[in-house]
C-alpha cells in the first residue's frame, strides 16, 4: 500500500487557523513533499518493492531540507522535520537528532551574530565624553 504525502488534509475542511499553518504554506516543507512524492512515483515506475520504494521517498524528502545555516533556513529545517516526524517520514529518534542538529546549528548562529554585535559596537566611533562640569551659563541663557 503506497501512501503519497498531501500538502494538504483533503479528508476533512479544517479551521480557518489550521488553514493558515498548513504545510504547503511553508515552501521548504513544501519542496521537501514533493521530493518525497515525486521519489516514490520514480520507484514505483521502476518497479520496485514498496520497502524500498518508501526508502527512496525517505531519502529524497531528506536531501530537499534546508542547509542549517542562516535563521530562516534553520527554522525552515525545523518545519520539515516537523512534518516529517508528523508523517512518520522519519522516526521520533531520528528527528529527535536532527532537531537537536538544529538547535546546535541555532545557538551557534546566535552566538555569530552575538559576537558581530560586539565587534561592531566596538569599531563605532566613540562620542566625545560630556564635560566634567557643567559649562556655565550666560546672561543672555539665564533669564
Amino acid at each position: 500500500m503506497f501512501i503519497t504525502i498531501l500538502a494538504s488534509d483533503e479528508a476533512s475542511t479544517p479551521s480557518p487557523e489550521a488553514q493558515e499553518q498548513k504545510p504547503s504554506k511553508n515552501p521548504a516543507v513544501a519542496r521537501c513533499i514533493a521530493a518525497h512524492n515525486k521519489a516514490l512515483e520514480a520507484a514505483k515506475e521502476r518497479k520496485l518493492d514498496e520497502y524500498h520504494c518508501y526508502k527512496a521517498a525517505r531519502h529524497a524528502y531528506r536531501e530537499a531540507f534546508p542547509p542549517l545555516i542562516g535563521r530562516t533556513n534553520i527554522r525552515e529545517f525545523i518545519a520539515c522535520v516537523g512534518y516529517a516526524m508528523l508523517t512518520e517520514v522519519v522516526t521520533n529518534s531520528e528527528g529527535a537528532r536532527l532537531l537537536y542538529a538544529a538547535r546546535v546549528a541555532s545557538q551557534v548562529q546566535d552566538n555569530r551574530s552575538h559576537r558581530a554585535r560586539q565587534k561592531s559596537a566596538q569599531n563605532a566611533p566613540q562620542s566625545a565624553p560630556f564635560p566634567s562640569k557643567s559649562a556655565p551659563l550666560s546672561p543672555e541663557n539665564h533669564g
